[in-house]
């Protein structure tokens, strides 16, 4: 049974979970609008913070809510709308730095390495998978297996290390306890260790 629509107040004091199955069922304007109001803030000042330009944010932002219409009737499992939508954003700003050529993400990544390699990872020999210049493999590998990780120890790492924030400042912007924040940062740099690892990228 298709529940009724709702009234902008009714939707305003239902958590996320529910304000997305409300609008899978329905695809109301309401139930979407309300999604937009509590998170277009959010979604701006990520593409704000990655691409620096108001305007290209701006139309970024646009698209990334565009595409959530499309993608939210297809997600089953979002444990974390407020994790989930902020990865769809970032991931939007990396396509477009990429499709621009203003700054490569294999940068991104070695910075992201190098700039945190004391606290990262204990064996300075592995440590070179990220230090050198011109590795294509190695940089794709460090992307991948970011990727492959579960998606709260990809947002934690990604938080802390890249863009440098503190356990409480995640634990405000992501929604996660502070200890599940240090626990999630801890086992996805193992997991990321084993990952790359594996790949057998040798120095």
């Amino acid at each position: 049974m298709i529940p009724m629509r709702k009234k902008r107040q009714d939707l305003e004091s239902i958590p996320d979970d529910e304000l997305i199955k409300i609008y899978v069922s329905t695809k109301s304007k309401e139930s979407f609008g309300e999604i937009y109001r509590r998170y277009s803030s959010l979604v701006y000042g990520t593409c704000l913070k990655y691409l620096k330009s108001k305007d290209e944010s701006y139309d970024t932002a646009m698209d990334v809510f565009e595409s959530l219409m499309h993608k939210l009737p297809q997600q089953t499992n979002i444990r974390s709308f407020n994790t989930w939508i902020y990865h769809v954003t970032r991931n939007e700003c990396f396509s477009r730095i990429r499709n621009a050529k203003k700054v490569s993400v294999e940068s991104i990544d070695q910075n992201f390495f190098e700039e945190n390699s004391d606290h990262f990872m204990e064996n300075e020999g592995f440590l070179t998978l990220y230090s050198e210049q011109g590795h294509e493999q190695r940089q794709n590998a460090v992307n991948q297996a970011l990727n492959s990780l579960k998606p709260e120890q990809q947002a934690c790492i990604r938080a802390f290390y890249l863009d440098k924030l503190s356990y409480k400042q995640i634990e405000d912007q992501l929604g996660y306890p502070f200890a599940k924040v240090k626990s999630y940062i801890q086992n996805g740099k193992r997991n990321l260790k084993v990952i790359l690892q594996k790949s057998q990228i040798r120095t």
